[in-house]
């Protein structure tokens, strides 16, 4: 490839050069006018991965008391309400509702030591791992937490919770506005005057879906997330909303 583009190179420089008649007088050319400066914020989006980061980083800092409703339509319909809980080492997530055709209750809670688990009849046991809280956070704002509720109906941890979740999802080209959903939240949501921010989630370096997230630019929280991923059997349409009550910072 190298050596076929340096060929190419070579021929386009000396077709260039060959053009002009060797015996052609020089011509004198009116000097071409200065380019008028362009400001770049004007052709650039905004650029809000920081400020993804900071609601990110200040979730993982606080305690905190989610309670959520996810809906979701076409290629997987699901209707799940629940909360998730973060004091100090203690985690715990809780959710019922219908994911498919399938009636769900599902619980997980980690102690600090140990994380359980259950979705009907199949339980999960094992040592707590030592980035569930970042998986969860990461994942909710990333992911979706519906993400993480379809592996707990598996009776599984969540998604990367022993580390690397911020490698595994990323959010690619982070703007300002709704690109993903209607033009404004749900009139709940309204009420805190949030920003909306819109990305593509990139999973294991693969486009997996496009994302608005609005956020309270106040309290640098999330309060609904709006989401479409495109599947071999059709197009999934995701709506989360958040209520989020900050208790006090961990530790």
């Amino acid at each position: 490839m190298k050596i076929r583009l340096v060929l190419g190179l070579l021929v386009f420089g000396a077709c260039s050069k060959s053009t002009a008649p060797a015996s052609a007088p020089p011509t004198e050319t009116a000097p071409t006018p200065a380019a008028a400066p362009t400001d770049p914020a004007a052709t650039e989006p905004l650029d809000l991965t920081p400020e993804l980061s900071a609601v990110e980083q200040n979730m993982l800092e606080l305690d905190f008391v989610v309670r959520f409703d996810v809906q979701s339509s076409g290629a997987v319909q699901s209707r799940l309400v629940g909360e998730l809980r973060s004091v100090g080492d203690d985690v715990r997530l809780s959710a019922k509702g219908k994911f498919g055709d399938q009636v769900v209750e599902l619980h997980l809670h980690g102690d600090g030591s140990t994380l359980e688990g259950s979705s009907g009849p199949a339980k999960l046991n094992l040592p707590q791992p030592a980035a569930l809280k970042e998986a969860l956070v990461i994942g909710l704002t990333r992911m979706g937490i519906l993400h993480n509720l379809a592996v707990l109906i598996s009776a599984r941890p969540p998604d990367h919770s022993d580390g690397g979740v911020s490698e595994w999802a990323q959010a690619e080209t982070v703007v300002p506005g709704a690109n993903v959903g209607p033009e404004q939240p749900t009139e709940d949501a309204r009420q805190s005057n949030p920003e909306a921010m819109s990305f593509g989630l990139m999973v294991e370096g693969t486009e997996a879906g496009n994302v608005t997230l609005w956020w309270d630019p106040a309290t640098k929280l999330p309060v609904e997330r709006h989401q479409v991923v495109q599947f071999p059997e059709g197009e999934m349409v995701v709506r989360e909303t958040y209520t989020i009550s900050p208790l006090a910072p961990a530790g």
